[in-house]
């Protein structure tokens, strides 16, 4: 074989080598904590192997954890209740966020649209919106 074709073929192999899905699974998770929830969710849907990284790495989940400032408290809870940091964050983020923020007061009363978190709110269904308002009810 001559050099040429040796050098060819060591720099295909390589190449074939440096590829984010050869990395280990706790570097390709420390990767996914980096990212904001909505290319998390993106992210899942590229491969199973992406979405199993993901998924069962309660490392990425206790991080996005960290970023729910208002609801620490709730998290703390959470977790001393013995849910996994997955659970958890899955009680506390999007809908299920807001809605214990609003049983929280965080929201309660808004003088105008204005006053409310700007895109907080985009997520939110029918059956989420009653659930909040009859917390607003039972407040009054």
């Amino acid at each position: 074989m001559s050099l040429q074709k040796t050098v060819v073929m060591s720099t295909r192999a390589e190449k074939n080598s440096a590829n984010f899905l050869n990395l280990p699974h706790e570097l390709q998770a420390l990767v996914f904590s980096y990212l904001p929830m909505k290319d998390i969710f993106s992210a899942c849907l590229v491969c199973k192997q992406w979405n199993s990284v993901i998924m069962d790495t309660e490392f990425i989940w206790k991080t996005k954890c960290n970023t729910l400032q208002e609801l620490q408290l709730r998290v703390i809870d959470d977790k001393a209740k013995g849910h996994s940091w997955k659970e958890t964050f899955k009680m506390n983020y999007g809908r299920n966020g807001v809605k214990r923020m609003w049983q929280l007061g965080y929201f309660s009363n808004p003088a105008s649209y204005d006053d409310l978190p700007q895109g907080m709110f985009s997520n939110m269904d029918v059956d989420s919106w009653a659930d909040i308002f009859q917390l607003e009810l039972e407040r009054s």
